[in-house]
Order: C-alpha cells, then structure tokens, then sequence
C-alpha cells in the first residue's frame, strides 16, 4: 500500500489557530510572520523541498526565540507552531523518499540478505506481506537447540537429514521456525516496517547535520544504533534495543532486515551520532553482511548530502582476515574513503 502524503496545516487554519480574540494581542512579530510568508509560499509555489525545509526553519526560529515565555498566547502558539513543524517534517520525510525513489535505484553495488536470511522476504511475500519468518530464531534454533533437550526441536532438527541452516529450501526453513519456536521462547516472526511507519525513522539530512524532528538533532547517546540506507538512498535509523523493547517478545524480533521489509540496501549496520554530527559507522549487520565497497558507498552518499567526514568519523569495518572475522576501526572516514587501503587504526578479532 501506498504511503499517504502526510497533511500541512493550512495558512488560513494557522493564522484563525495563532491569532488571539483580543484585538490588542495579535502583533505576530517578525519571526511569526516569517512562518506566515514560508507556509504561504509552500502552498503557493509548488509544494517543493526547499519551500518545507524554510518551513521548517522558520517553525524552528520561532520556538527557540519563544521557549522560555509562559504567557498563554505563548504557549497557545507554540502548541501550533509545534504542530506545523511536525506535520512539515513528517512531509519532508514523505517528499523525500519519494524524490529518491522517482530518480531511480542507486546505482551502484547493492547488497541483499545473505544465506538462510533470504528467506524472510520469500516468507513476507508468500504471506501476502503480513508475516516475515525470522531467520535469526532459525539460526538460533539450529546452533543451540538441542540444549534445550526439547523432543519436538531434537526430532525436527534430525529430520533435516544434517542440512545446514543454509542449505535449507524455504519450506524447510519455515517450518523448522513455526515447528520449534514456540518450544524455546524465541520469536517467529523479524518485525518489518510499513512504508508509512519507515518513512517516520528516515533521518533528514540538513547542512551535513541529522535530524530527526523539526527541532531534534539525531544523538545516539553515545550508543551505537541500527541503521541502513535503502536502494534509493534514504538513510533510516533507530535505536534498535529500544524499538525491540516495544515488540512482544515470544512473537517478533527487530532486525536490520526490519527497516526496509527485507529489500537490497546500499549498507547496514550501526552508527554513533553526537548532536547531529555523524562519529562512527561500520557494516555490522548478520542479515546483509556488506564488505568494505558497502561502506565506502555508504560514506560517499553521506558525503553527497553534505556530512562532514573530517570531522572526526571514525569507520568500522567487518571482514575476514585470516580465517578469523574481525573489525578494523579507522579514525578517519575522508582518509578512508580516498585511499580504502590504508592501514586501520585498530584491528580485534570478534
């Protein structure tokens, strides 16, 4: 299903909803009125990008000039102004993604759910789109199921003849999950996202800084969260551990694969982001497992959008080396991008 362009509020809604009763009170000042001229050149002028990011602005100006006051025509306005700021983000989000999707698939190298992973989007589409079987429980159920001296998952795990979990055809992968989960607490399904709740997690890009609402700059808290960029080169982002918190945990799990409904991305894994400013990216993701190419396009498309890469980022890379996986850290991402050979900062084996 196509995702609905999220509404604006009206200019004749949000001056009859900012403009006082009292004839004596209706000064708007020159900050509300440059909110007033941005949203009457949205809806006059085409409707275009650049018209909601000055929108947005302008929402953003205004809050912070008015956050202190605590008069009730301050707080009546600031209640709208806030209103207005997320509908125009939430829009922005929505144009977006869809001017990304109109100029075509990126180009370059994308990369798809590896091995037994696959399996999830053939689950999701099989199902009509309602369920996605989740590949992690799979490979749980095949590394340690038979620690769980269950009859059903040692009988079932015997059945698949000493198959591997990549080995498995779609059907036997399936019915391993549906048959054994409810026998060791794990989760049938990997959560994926509509189009419309996705669009809500796609991180606006504005003067190389990260948004995530009108007013909030991304900040991860010095924690590393979840990430992918789609083919089309939407970046979306969320704190995974929080987001897998709201799921019932005996039915779903939050997976990579959950932002983009299983669907080839540009590159996964997590990001540290410091106020906005963007500190640290790698490819650490089970479900796509992207090489050093992956992270290299993803740091040239962060680029593209105007992100800082002197400024501090550091780059994790997950390969093989050696027999053994591990990650190499590089302290600078400009540096990295250029000459990809370099020498990393810091190598540890996982």
């Amino acid at each position: 299903m196509a995702a609905v362009p999220p509404t604006v509020t009206t200019l004749k809604s949000f001056l009859s909803a900012t403009t006082p009763s009292n004839i004596f009170k209706r000064g708007r000042g020159k900050k509300l009125t440059q909110i007033d001229v941005c949203l009457k050149t949205w809806e006059q002028g085409g409707k275009t990008i650049p018209q909601l990011v000055q929108l947005i602005r302008a929402c953003r100006g205004w809050l912070a000039a008015k956050s202190d006051s605590m008069s009730a025509r301050r707080v009546s306005r600031r209640q709208h102004v806030k209103k207005l700021a997320n509908e125009a983000f939430a829009r922005l989000q929505y144009e977006t993604f869809e001017e990304r999707k109109g100029g075509g698939s990126y180009d370059g190298s994308l990369q798809g759910m590896v091995g037994h992973y696959q399996h999830e989007r053939t689950t999701y589409l099989a199902s009509g789109k309602q369920q996605a079987v989740s590949g992690s429980t799979a490979a749980m159920i095949m590394k340690s199921g038979r620690q769980m001296q269950s009859p059903t998952i040692n009988g079932h795990l015997d059945s698949l003849g000493g198959r591997t979990i990549d080995q498995l055809t779609t059907r036997q992968f399936e019915n391993l999950v549906r048959t054994c989960a409810p026998n060791c607490g794990e989760p049938l399904e990997v959560y994926f996202m509509k189009k419309q709740e996705r669009l809500t997690k796609l991180i606006i890009i504005e003067d190389g800084i990260l948004y995530c609402s009108p007013t909030k700059k991304y900040d991860t808290g010095g924690h590393q969260f979840a990430y992918a960029i789609d083919n089309y080169g939407n970046l979306f982002s969320v704190d995974h551990t929080r987001f897998d918190a709201t799921l019932d945990p005996t039915a779903q799990r939050f997976n990579h694969s959950s932002f983009n409904a299983g669907k080839d991305v540009i590159c996964a894994g997590v990001m540290i982001v410091d106020n906005g400013r963007l500190k640290y990216i790698d490819n650490n993701s089970g479900h796509y497992k992207p090489d050093k190419i992956q992270v290299i396009n993803a740091l040239r498309f962060l680029r593209e959008c105007g992100v800082d890469l002197f400024a501090s980022v550091k780059v994790g890379v997950k390969e093989m080396e050696s027999g053994h996986l591990v990650m190499k850290e590089y302290s600078n991402a400009a540096a990295f991008v250029q000459n990809p050979r370099i020498p990393a900062d810091k190598t540890t084996r996982i």
